[in-house]
Formats: C-alpha cells, sequence, structure tokens
C-alpha cells in the first residue's frame, strides 16, 4: 500500500511538472513628437478697486475689452468660457516678528475666461493685443486633438507590441529557446499627458505665465509613449 501511495505521488508530481509553463514577461515601448494643433489660453482678469461697485464695472470694461478682441479674431462666442464674476473684500498682510495682520485694502473682483485657437497664424496678433490689457494674467498650453491622438495612439499600441515581441526573441534565442503564444497582455498606464475635461482633448505639460514666449515654439511637439505588458510562453528549440 505503501510503495502504490509512492508510486502516485512521484506520477504526479513528474506530471505536474510537465504541466508547468515556462515563461517570459516584457516591456515594450513605442514613443513619438507630434506637433500640437491647439492652444488653450485661460485669462484671469483681477481689478481692485475702492468699493464693490468700482470693481465690477472695471472688471466689465476688462471683460467687454478682451471679448471684442476675440471678435476681431474670429474666436466663435461658443468656444469662449466666461467664469461669474467673483466679488469679495481685498486684504493686505503685514508680517511683525510673530504676528501677522491683515487690513483690508477696498475690494477685489475676479473673472475666468478661457478658449481654444487652432489656427496659429493668429497666435501673434491675439496674444499681442491680449497682452495690452490691463488687470489680465495669461496663461497658455499646447494640446492635441482628441481624433489626433487616437490615431496616434493606435499606431504607438502596435509598435509598442512588436517592440515586445522582439525585445522576447531576443532573450529567449540566448537561452536556446523560442518564444510560444502570447498569454497576458496588459497595457501601461503613463502620466504624461491628461484630458483636459472641459474639451476633451491631451494637454501637453508645457505651461508657461509670460505672454511673450518665443513664436518658434509653435512648432513645439508633444511627447506621447505608449507601454505594454507581454507574457510570452517559452518553448525549447
Amino acid at each position: 500500500m505503501k510503495k502504490l501511495i509512492l508510486f502516485l505521488f512521484c506520477f504526479y508530481t513528474a506530471i505536474s511538472a510537465q504541466n508547468t509553463t515556462k515563461f517570459i514577461t516584457v516591456i515594450g515601448t513605442a514613443e513619438t513628437f507630434v506637433p500640437a494643433d491647439e492652444i488653450f489660453y485661460n485669462l484671469y482678469i483681477n481689478t481692485i478697486c475702492n468699493t464693490m461697485s468700482e470693481c465690477k464695472t472695471a472688471n466689465d470694461q476688462v471683460l467687454n475689452q478682451t471679448l471684442k478682441i476675440l471678435n476681431e479674431c474670429a474666436i466663435l462666442k461658443d468656444e469662449i468660457n466666461i467664469s461669474p464674476i467673483s466679488l469679495n473684500r481685498n486684504y493686505d498682510y503685514t508680517t511683525d516678528f510673530s504676528t501677522s495682520k491683515r487690513q483690508q485694502n477696498g475690494f477685489i473682483g475676479s473673472v475666468d475666461i478661457s478658449f481654444k485657437l487652432t489656427d496659429f497664424s493668429k497666435y501673434l496678433e491675439l496674444t499681442e493685443k491680449i497682452a495690452n490689457l490691463p488687470s489680465l494674467a495669461l496663461n497658455l498650453h499646447y494640446s492635441l486633438s482628441r481624433e489626433k491622438y487616437d490615431a496616434v495612439k493606435l499606431s504607438l499600441q502596435s509598435k509598442a507590441l512588436l517592440s515586445a515581441k522582439n525585445k522576447a526573441a531576443e532573450m529567449a534565442d540566448v537561452l536556446n529557446m523560442k518564444l510560444g503564444v502570447p498569454l497576458e497582455i496588459e497595457e501601461i498606464s503613463i502620466n504624461d499627458q491628461v484630458i483636459s475635461p472641459s474639451s476633451n482633448s491631451i494637454v501637453e505639460f508645457d505651461r508657461v505665465n509670460e505672454i511673450s514666449f518665443s513664436a518658434s515654439k509653435l512648432a513645439g511637439k508633444i511627447n506621447i509613449k505608449k507601454s505594454v505588458r507581454v507574457k510570452f510562453e517559452l518553448l525549447q528549440k
């Protein structure tokens, strides 16, 4: 009986060893640089006046001047986002040794404006006009339209898979083995792009706070990278 149990145990172990799948896991990556096809403008109007009424009047004046410029540059009204005006007390802060004091200094009015520019030929004229407005700050960033991003993504996915396959084949060959079927494929998330909720566009982290950045930056490109993790079966040659 003991011999039978020992025989069955050895037989099961041998079968289990034969059924163990050898595998190799690699990461394939593909990368490209794509010219931006959109520029996002974020404008911030901030006016400080003695009274809340004066603040609103000053804010409205800058807002109307801004909208006039956007209309002259053929920016459609439907593509312009304007926040409700915010009116609050304005405070100055002074520090005296360990004591911090605040003192009201009039009122502050704030309005945010955002829009998208796709005709880059209007960039210089538009930005120069906006730069001459008072009480206004500007933030710009490049982006890539969803349609263009999806097309690039599909191409990079195929290249990343091919890169993983070639890498795995080279490693297997060194071990005197060959690749079998792919057992698992996993897409790896890369956080070098984000999707803007308001525009559904891919946005590059290349923002500038100054108005006068070089026009040559319009030729700048957005880096897109795709990576996949693939597990391949390993077979004896």
